[in-house]
C-alpha cells in the first residue's frame, strides 16, 4: 500500500527528525542545475525571491526557488522546474512537448485548446507539433499529475483504503461524498462505502462532531421533533440538517418516516452562550417551526437563542456577531451592528447598498457610524469572508476615518474665482497643466488617464499633447477598492516603470478585468500582480448600467454568455442581474464600452445602442466590415446617417491605446509613435502587410504593426533569458 505524500503516489524520501517528505523528482535536481529552458545555471536558494516564476507567472510565495545569478529577475519554482518534458492528453493522440517560448506566436491572444481560456505570452506551455494544439501545463497534466491511476492508498481522514480513479465517467455517480460536486479530474474510490471523493475534500475534511460515536445514544427524544424518536445513523453522502441548513456527511440523528435529520452538534447545542459582543448571556430556546432572527433578519428553524433582558431571539451564529467592522465595500468608515434601524431614520425606506433589497426596520443590520453617511447593509451582505475586518471597540472610543486621501495633484499653482484649481502640477506629467472647458470638435482629443474622448472640464499641457479629465486628474493616488483586499496606487506607465527601475517592458499594460491592452492610468497593487484600468476601477459592486433597468451585481462564478456581445465569459467576473428571469450578464469589456465613439466612416458621433428596434433584416449589417450583425447584441449607431457597426469595428482592436503616445521601450531604437493611418495604408516594415489598424511609426516614417513590434519585443526578452 502506498502512502500519500504531497499529492503524489510512489516512493518518497522522509526525515526522521521532521515530518517532511520529498518526491524523487525534487530530490534528483542538482544544485546548481542546468535546465533546458534557460541558458545559465540555476542555483537553489531559500532566501526570499521577490519575483514571479518565469515559467507560469505565479508569485513564488514559499520563498524557495531556483534562480539565475546573472538574470536577477529569473526564477523557477520547484513545481515548474520538475515539469515533464513530454506529456499525453486525451485531446490529442500525439505526444505533447514542453515549449518554453512560442516562436510562431502571432500574439492574437493564443488560447489553450483544452480549457479554452487565454494562454499568457512568454510562459511555458505544451504543444503538439503535428496538430499544433497547445495547452496550459495544468490542463495537459491535470490537477494531480503525479498520482498514479489505480493506486491504493490510505488517508488519515477516511477509515478505509482508497483507490485513485482518474476517469470517473464509468461510475454510477461521480458526486464527491464530502462536498457533493462532480469529480471531473481525479477521484478516490472507496469500495467499502461505494462512493468517491476529491483529494482536497479529504485533506480539508473536518469532523462535524468530535463526540465519540460509541458514547452517543442510539435513539433520542428531541424537542425539535416530538412526533417520533430520532435514531443515530451514518451517511456516506452528505445529508441536510433541518436546524443549521447545512449539508454534512457522517453521523446524524434522523427520522426515516418524516425524512427529518439533524447533525450531532445541532442535536446537543450549548445551553448558554456568553461573549463580549453582547452584555447579557443568550439562553437556548427550542421551538416548533421557524423564527426570524432579530440580529440578521433571516429565517431560522427550531433552535434559537434568546436574551430575556433585551427581548431578542437570534441564530446561534448571530450570538457572536462583531459589533464594529470595516468592510471592503465601505472602506472609508467603520459600520456598526444594530438590532433595529436608528430611530432618526424610521420614516425612510432603506435599501441594502450591496444587494439593493429592502432592509427591514425592525431587524438587525450594519450601518455607518457617521450621521451624515446613509450606508446600510444586511448582516449577511456585510459579513463576507475576506471582505471585512473586526474592529476592537474596547481600544477605540470612536472609529477613525482611515480613508486614503493622497491626491494625484502634487501642487496647486493657481486658483480661479470659483475656487477651482486652474493651474496644477500632476504626478504623471513634467509640465504644468491648465484647466480648460472647450475643445474643437474636429480635434477629438482623448484623456491620457482613461483614454476616452475629452468632454467637460479637463486639464491640458500647453507644451505637449497631454490631456486629463478633471475627474481623472483629481483621483486619489492611493485607494482601497471594494474588489481588492490591499491598498492600490494610481500609476501611469512612465512612473510605474521608473518606480520598478524597468526598461525592458513595452509601455502598455493589460487590465486584469476587461483584458484590454491599455496605455492610460491604472491602479496597481504592490503586494500582488494587479493592474486595473480606470474604467474598470470605477465600476461599483452594484452597478446601474444605462442598458438595463435593474442593478447588476458582480458574479465571479458565472460562466456563460455575455448579453451584449454573445461571447463566452470564461474568466468569470461577470456582472449579472438577480431579478431577471432571462439571464442578463455582462463581461467587463462590454460593461466599460464608451457610450459614444468616433470612426472615420462617419463624420458624426456614434452612440452605443443596446437593441435594434428595426425589424428589417436588410438593415442588420455592419457598415464598416459589411458583415451581418445580430440585432440582439449591442452596436454603435449614427442617428443622422443611420450607419450602424459592431463595437469592435468602431473601436478597433486596441481602443485604449492613445494615438500620438510614444512607445517608451528604451532598448528599441528608433523611438516609435502610435498612429492610425486614414486614407492610405503603408506596409509594415516587418511583415510587409498593410497597416490597417494601430500602427507604430518611427521618425523617418517607417511603419510597423503593433503586433509585429510586440512579437519582436517578446523575442528580445526570450534572447535575454536564454
Amino acid at each position: 500500500m502506498l502512502l500519500l505524500s504531497q499529492s503524489c503516489t510512489g516512493f518518497s524520501y522522509s526525515c526522521d527528525l521532521c515530518e517532511h517528505e520529498i518526491c524523487p523528482r525534487c530530490v534528483s535536481i542538482p544544485n546548481p542545475h542546468q535546465h533546458p529552458g534557460h541558458k545559465d545555471e540555476l542555483t537553489f536558494s531559500d532566501i526570499s525571491f521577490e519575483g514571479k516564476c518565469a515559467a507560469c507567472g505565479d508569485g513564488i510565495y514559499h520563498e524557495k526557488a531556483y534562480r539565475c545569478t546573472d538574470c536577477i529577475h529569473y526564477g523557477l519554482d520547484l513545481k515548474c522546474l520538475t515539469l515533464p518534458l513530454a506529456a499525453r492528453h486525451r485531446c490529442d493522440k500525439h505526444i505533447l512537448k514542453l515549449v518554453y517560448y512560442d516562436e510562431n506566436d502571432d500574439l492574437e491572444r493564443p488560447h489553450c485548446d483544452i480549457c479554452g481560456e487565454r494562454r499568457l505570452l512568454n510562459h511555458w506551455f505544451y504543444r503538439c507539433s503535428i496538430c499544433n494544439n497547445s495547452a496550459h501545463p495544468k490542463c495537459a497534466l491535470g490537477k494531480y499529475p503525479f498520482i498514479k491511476d489505480g493506486s491504493t492508498l490510505s488517508h488519515k481522514n477516511h477509515p478505509h483504503p482508497l483507490i485513485t480513479v482518474k476517469k470517473v465517467s464509468n461510475l454510477k455517480s461521480d458526486e464527491c461524498f464530502e462536498c457533493g460536486d462532480s469529480c471531473q479530474d481525479l477521484a478516490f474510490w472507496c469500495e467499502t462505502c461505494c462512493s468517491h471523493a476529491h483529494l482536497e475534500c479529504l485533506n480539508t475534511k473536518t469532523l462535524k462532531t468530535e463526540r465519540n460515536p460509541d458514547e452517543l445514544q442510539k435513539e433520542i427524544n428531541h424537542p425539535c421533533h416530538r412526533m417520533h424518536p430520532l435514531s443515530l445513523k451514518f451517511h456516506n453522502k452528505y445529508n441536510f440538517c433541518e436546524i443549521c441548513k447545512n449539508k454534512e456527511r457522517g453521523y446524524f440523528y434522523g427520522c426515516s418516516p418524516c425524512n427529518f435529520g439533524i447533525h450531532i452538534d445541532c442535536a446537543f447545542p450549548s445551553l448558554v452562550i456568553e461573549n463580549k459582543t453582547h452584555e447579557h448571556p443568550f439562553n437556548l430556546f427550542w421551538r416548533q417551526g421557524s423564527f426570524i432572527c432579530d440580529a440578521c433578519g433571516t429565517e431560522g428553524n427550531y433552535a434559537s437563542y434568546i436574551c430575556s433582558t433585551c427581548h431578542l431571539q437570534v441564530h446561534k451564529k448571530c450570538t457572536s456577531l462583531p459589533r464594529i467592522i470595516k468592510t471592503a465595500m465601505h472602506y472609508d468608515h467603520p459600520i456598526f451592528h444594530n438590532y433595529f434601524v436608528r430611530e432618526s431614520d424610521l420614516d425612510q425606506k432603506h435599501e441594502c447598498r450591496v444587494c439593493y433589497k429592502e432592509v427591514k426596520k425592525e431587524h438587525g443590520c450594519y450601518s455607518c457610524w457617521r450621521q451624515d453617511c446613509k450606508y446600510i447593509v444586511h448582516v449577511n451582505c456585510a459579513i463576507v469572508e475576506d471582505m471585512h475586518w473586526i474592529i476592537d471597540s474596547e481600544n477605540q472610543d470612536e472609529p477613525s476615518d482611515n480613508s486614503v486621501t493622497d491626491s494625484s495633484i502634487t501642487r496647486v499653482i493657481e486658483v480661479n474665482e470659483s475656487g477651482e484649481a486652474e493651474k496644477i502640477e500632476h504626478f504623471s506629467h513634467g509640465h504644468d497643466l491648465m484647466l480648460g472647458d472647450k475643445i474643437r470638435e474636429e480635434d477629438d482629443k482623448c484623456c491620457d488617464g482613461c483614454v476616452l474622448s475629452i468632454s467637460g472640464l479637463f486639464y491640458y499641457c500647453s507644451q505637449c499633447d497631454f490631456f486629463l479629465h478633471k475627474t481623472c486628474a483629481e483621483l486619489p493616488r492611493k485607494k482601497h477598492h471594494w474588489f481588492h483586499k490591499h491598498h492600490t496606487t494610481l500609476e501611469s506607465i512612465a512612473t510605474f516603470l521608473l518606480k520598478i527601475e524597468a526598461t525592458e517592458s513595452p509601455c502598455i499594460f493589460e487590465c486584469r478585468f476587461c483584458l484590454h491592452v491599455c496605455s492610460g492610468f491604472f491602479y496597481c497593487c504592490s503586494d500582488c500582480d494587479l493592474k486595473v484600468c480606470l474604467r474598470c476601477a470605477s465600476i461599483p459592486h452594484a452597478h446601474q448600467h444605462s442598458g438595463h433597468k435593474d442593478h447588476i451585481f458582480l458574479n465571479s462564478e458565472y460562466k456563460g454568455k455575455c448579453t451584449a456581445c454573445g461571447c463566452g465569459i470564461y474568466h468569470g467576473n461577470a456582472y449579472k442581474c438577480k431579478d431577471c428571469t432571462d439571464i442578463y450578464a455582462l463581461d467587463y469589456a462590454c460593461l466599460t464600452l464608451p457610450l459614444a465613439a468616433r470612426h472615420k466612416c462617419d463624420k458624426h458621433i456614434l452612440k452605443l445602442v443596446y437593441h435594434d428596434e428595426n425589424d428589417d433584416p436588410e438593415q442588420h449589417y455592419c457598415d464598416i466590415c459589411e458583415e451581418k450583425r445580430d440585432p440582439n447584441y449591442w452596436f454603435y449607431l449614427c442617428s443622422i446617417c443611420d450607419n450602424s457597426a459592431h463595437p469592435k469595428c468602431v473601436l478597433g482592436k486596441y481602443p485604449f491605446i492613445k494615438i500620438g503616445s510614444t512607445y517608451l521601450n528604451e532598448d528599441q531604437e528608433p523611438r516609435l509613435t502610435f498612429t492610425k493611418k486614414i486614407g492610405y495604408y503603408p506596409k509594415c516594415f516587418e511583415c510587409g502587410k498593410p497597416c490597417l489598424d494601430l500602427t507604430l511609426e518611427s521618425a523617418n516614417s517607417v511603419c510597423y504593426h503593433f503586433n509585429c513590434v510586440l512579437k519582436n519585443y517578446s523575442k528580445y526578452v526570450r534572447e535575454r533569458m536564454l
